[in-house]
């Protein structure tokens, strides 16, 4: 049987989680929150960037952040399958 991948939503507004339930809403993004995250039983959690708040050089620096962070709990977490999704409202 195939595995589902690991299905991680970067939420740039709290307005696009608040109907979620039964997942993790990370309001962190450093390595080891991440880790709970990619290690928890469900199949998708959400990480509340709130970049839709900030200068574009801002949401630029914050993404980055996450997602290098992310590679490197990808990889301590042993994860070969995963999505990363950008729920956004916004132009940014």
């Amino acid at each position: 049987m195939a595995t589902k991948p690991k299905i991680i939503v970067l939420d740039d507004d709290p307005t696009g989680s608040q109907t979620v339930h039964s997942c993790l809403l990370l309001t962190r993004w450093d390595v080891e929150t991440l880790r709970l995250g990619l290690a928890d039983e469900s199949p998708i959690f959400f990480v509340l960037t709130n970049t839709r708040a900030l200068t574009p050089d801002q949401a630029t620096a914050v993404t980055t952040e996450v997602c290098q962070n992310l590679k490197v709990a990808i990889a301590a977490e042993g994860i070969a399958d995963f999505l990363i999704v950008s729920r956004s409202d916004s132009t940014l």
